[in-house]
């Protein structure tokens, strides 16, 4: 992922068509990795409050920074691979948090609207 992420600041850096935008098959990877964390973990049926264990936090943070991160490149209008990479990144990495808390015991806290 980090060589992943260092390939798209590349090309995102370079003007014109110098750095290839990532490969499909990381986004594939990506993809394949949420479908076997989801696959240990009871479905959700609310939203879900960050935190839980100290790895989940750091997760959620990670998150949180892809998401911005993904909003910078939508802002200044690209497509393609390296905005699905993003995306998929971001979601892989909330549901990594999901799956370190249950690894651990700890319960995902469900949103109460107040």
């Amino acid at each position: 992922m980090q060589s992943d992420l260092f390939d798209i600041g590349a090309k995102l850096a370079s003007p014109g068509k110098q750095f290839a935008d990532v490969a499909e098959s990381r986004i594939e990877s990506l993809e394949r990795g949420i479908d076997a964390m989801e696959s240990e973990l009871a479905p959700l049926k609310t939203f879900i409050l960050p935190g839980g264990t100290l790895a989940a936090a750091h997760l959620h943070v990670a998150r949180t920074v892809c998401r911005r991160a993904e909003r910078l490149v939508v802002a200044l209008g690209e497509e393609g691979a390296t905005l699905r990479y993003l995306n998929r990144l971001s979601d892989y990495l909330f549901v990594a948090a999901r799956f370190a808390n249950a690894r651990a015991g700890v319960a995902d806290t469900p949103w109460a609207k107040s």
